[in-house]
C-alpha cells in the first residue's frame, strides 16, 4: 500500500546489476566522439513524429487539454526528438544510422509518460495555474481597451470552456485575497437581482505590466 512500503523486499542482486548497465550505458554516452552530424530520421519514424506532433499541436489549441499551460507543453516535440536521440545513440551510437520507428515510438512512449506526470502535477496546483491565467487574460483585455474595470461576463468570454464557472469564481477569490483584483459590489435592484460583479484591476499593476 502506497505510504506504508518498505525496501525489505528489494532484490539486491538486481539492483546491482541494474545499477551497473546503467553506469556502463552513462559512460559509453559520455566517450562518444563530438560530432556536427545530424541524426535523421527514417521515412516511417518521420511519419510517426509527424503525426505526434499534430496531436501536441491541436491540444495548445483553444479547448485543447495543453490549451491553459501552452508556454510548457508547446515544447514537448523537440522535447520527444531529444529523447529520441538519446535512445538511439544509447543503442547504436552511430549518427550515421537513421533513427528508425521502433526507436521513435519508445521516445513517445516516454513523452507521453513524462505529460502525465506533468498534468498530475498542474492539477495539484490547478486553482493556481487557472487563477494566473484568468489575471493575463483580463490584465491584456483591459491594457488594449485602456481600462481597468471588467465584468464577470467579459472574464466568462475570456476563458476556455473547459474551466467551469466555480473553478473561476474561486480564481477570482483567489486575486482578490492577493490584492491583484477587487471586487465591485452590485447594487442590488429590481432587474438586476441576479448580475455577477464587476472586478476592477489596480490601476498600478496595470501600469507596471503595460511598461513592461
Amino acid at each position: 500500500m502506497v505510504g506504508k512500503r518498505t525496501l525489505d523486499n528489494v532484490n539486491e542482486a538486481l539492483f546491482l546489476t541494474a545499477r551497473e548497465e546503467y553506469r556502463k550505458l552513462i559512460y559509453r554516452l559520455l566517450e562518444l566522439p563530438i560530432s556536427d552530424s545530424v541524426i535523421t530520421l527514417s521515412p516511417e519514424a518521420k511519419e510517426i513524429f509527424k503525426n505526434y506532433s499534430y496531436r501536441i499541436e491541436a491540444a495548445l489549441g483553444k479547448n485543447g487539454a495543453f490549451e491553459d499551460n501552452r508556454d510548457y507543453f508547446g515544447k514537448f516535440s523537440g522535447r520527444t526528438l531529444r529523447i529520441a536521440g538519446i535512445l538511439h545513440m544509447a543503442e547504436f551510437g552511430d549518427v550515421n544510422k537513421p533513427l528508425d520507428a521502433h526507436t521513435m515510438r519508445s521516445a513517445i512512449e516516454i513523452s507521453n509518460y513524462l505529460i502525465v506526470q506533468s498534468m498530475d502535477i498542474f492539477d495539484g496546483n490547478h486553482n493556481l495555474t487557472v487563477a494566473e491565467t484568468v489575471f493575463n487574460k483580463i490584465a491584456n483585455k483591459c491594457i488594449k481597451e485602456n481600462r481597468n474595470i471588467i465584468s464577470y461576463r467579459d472574464i466568462r468570454r475570456l476563458i476556455s470552456k473547459k474551466t467551469s464557472d466555480s473553478v473561476l469564481m474561486e480564481s477570482l477569490e483567489i486575486l482578490i485575497d492577493h490584492g491583484y483584483i477587487a471586487e465591485i459590489p452590485v447594487v442590488k435592484t429590481q432587474y438586476n437581482g441576479r448580475k455577477k460583479p464587476d472586478y476592477e484591476i489596480r490601476p498600478e499593476i496595470l501600469k507596471r505590466l503595460a511598461s513592461d
